[in-house]
């Protein structure tokens, strides 16, 4: 059960080159490729033919051309050539596979994952990957969670367990008190957008276990703000404002791999510690705390693992963000035709508490 109008990311640009790719996406099998000039298309993995796996082929004149039999595919995902008959019998209009739009922008793929109906627009773009001189972006490389779409969102969007399970990274002195997040659902229904602020007098430093020339390079600062935004397609971003002046950006793209298991790129833009420094202290801080959140989903027990995650949590204030992205992202998975939501159940609603805030409910 997944959302397929919506813009996943397929990866970054740089991870599909000359050589096409396979990647599983909401429990389907996609070839990723580039044509003869570049430009990148995605069709299903699966061969109509013996059901090969279309990636494990060859780019043939900007065609993709099937490992087992050498059958080829246009961009458009109809068969053009068959090598085992001759070129005057006709090729059977069933000899073709659904094409899922792609569109690169900003350095990612983006894939949208229901062939039979259009996207009304492409991509959102974001400014903060137009940043340019000043700035530093770092991509991190993927990562595959052994958890589902539900757990991976919930999990980027809660504050609660940075300092106990990222003790090695951003939790060393995190405080876990709920800090009066305020959450706001858009009005397309389509994301949601949170806002918190902070005292920097009350805030440890934000890294003590590095040393203090690393903290210098670093321009570490406390964070007086932060807002974050989710958007279905599995976008989380946030922006975080220090009391030197800096700016920070952290991006997490989570797409569903299956029902159990879910890709996860993140990305890193700031103008804070832009020296060689600090950036080999911010790869360091990201791959360790890209670890740490993959161990972390390690600990859910196969009860939480599902599509619908654990099936009655018990919520309480700091779990606001959690049940308002249930809600929206209930709300699509109805409008795209499914009946029901495994963890809308009317006999397990959230506690009062959550129910004040926002008068969300999922």
């Amino acid at each position: 059960m997944f959302v397929k109008r919506a813009w996943y990311s397929a990866g970054w640009s740089s991870d599909l080159g000359e050589t096409p790719l396979t990647r599983q996406f909401l429990g389907t099998h996609v070839a990723l490729f580039r044509d003869a000039e570049g430009v990148p298309y995605a069709v299903s993995a699966l061969c109509p033919h013996r059901g090969a796996d279309l990636g494990q082929g060859k780019l043939r004149e900007g065609q993709l051309e099937c490992p087992f039999h050498g059958w080829r595919f246009g961009t458009d995902g109809r068969c053009v050539r068959i090598p085992s008959q001759t070129t005057d019998v006709p090729i059977s209009a069933r000899a073709r596979v659904p094409v899922y739009p792609v569109v690169e922008q900003q350095g990612i793929l983006w894939i949208w994952m229901d062939p039979e109906t259009a996207p009304a627009e492409g991509p959102r773009r974001y400014a903060c990957f137009d940043k340019a001189e000043g700035w530093h972006r770092y991509d991190v490389p993927f990562v595959i969670y052994e958890g589902s779409f539900l757990n991976v969102v919930e999990n980027a969007l809660d504050g609660a367990h940075l300092a106990f399970a990222h003790r090695g990274s951003i939790g060393d002195g995190q405080d876990p008190l709920d800090p009066g997040i305020v959450v706001q659902l858009h009005d397309d229904g389509r994301g949601l957008t949170a806002a918190t602020r902070r005292e920097a007098e009350t805030q440890t430093h934000p890294n003590r276990r590095t040393q203090t020339a690393e903290n210098d390079a670093s321009e570490f600062a406390p964070i007086l703000s932060q807002e974050f935004r989710f958007e279905l397609g599995g976008l989380v971003l946030f922006e975080s404002r220090y009391a030197n002046g800096k700016t920070e950006f952290i991006l997490s793209f989570v797409t569903p791999k299956d029902e159990t298991s879910t890709w996860f790129w993140a990305g890193n833009i700031r103008d804070r510690g832009v020296n060689d420094i600090g950036n080999a202290v911010a790869k360091k801080f990201f791959d360790t705390l890209v670890n740490e959140d993959k161990v972390a989903l390690s600990w859910l027990l196969p009860p939480a693992r599902g599509a619908g995650g654990l099936p009655h949590p018990v919520f309480v204030t700091a779990d606001k963000q959690a049940v308002a992205f249930r809600k929206l992202y209930g709300n699509a998975l109805r409008a795209e035709g499914h009946a029901t939501v495994p963890w809308a159940t009317e006999d397990a609603p959230p506690p009062p508490a959550i129910l004040q805030i926002g008068g969300l409910r999922p």
